[in-house]
């Protein structure tokens, strides 16, 4: 970084805030400074890593559930009347289904998150939605229990990749 010139790439009004902003990083021990030549180079810290890109929890939020399925009034009761109180009669909070979740964000950003803090999932293949496949490979990449259910109606035309998969 030239601090004359590059003080706008990371939204600084001056090269003095600019100065300011990387001694702080330092001093916090989000950067380390390396001396090379005449020139003065940063490099980011394990903390400044962390910082950046979070670790997600090894296993969500304790009882915390994610409900991927499609979006449609007809759903509505397989949520209302199936998932949701076979979620709440075990003691669990009402598990979330990002539709109902009121958010002033990106709703892709939501649902990575809200896969990412769960402790387990459940996967609805009704319809076979592109994002309901997406989110349970996702989840079972964070190493999250996915649940996987289907209507009786598209049970048979489950993609290829889950018909091993014990499906309720």
């Amino acid at each position: 970084f030239n601090p004359e010139t590059d003080f706008s790439l990371i939204d600084c009004y001056n090269s003095v805030e600019f100065q300011q902003y990387f001694t702080w990083l330092e001093q916090t021990g989000h950067i380390r400074r390396i001396l090379s030549g005449h020139a003065a180079q940063f490099s980011l810290t394990l903390e400044g890593w962390n910082r950046v890109q979070p670790l997600s929890r090894p296993g969500g939020i304790p009882g915390r559930c994610f409900v991927a399925m499609m979006f449609d009034s007809a759903m509505n009761e397989v949520f209302d009347l199936g998932i949701s109180p076979a979620v709440t009669d075990c003691g669990l909070p009402v598990p979330i289904r990002i539709d109902r979740k009121e958010h002033n964000n990106q709703i892709t950003d939501e649902i990575i998150a809200g896969v990412r803090d769960a402790e387990f999932m459940i996967a609805d293949f009704t319809g076979h939605r592109g994002g309901v496949y997406y989110e349970a490979g996702f989840a079972r990449g964070l190493g999250r229990p996915v649940i996987y259910c289907c209507k009786d109606m598209d049970f048979g035309t489950r993609h290829f990749d889950i018909q091993q998969i014990n499906t309720i």
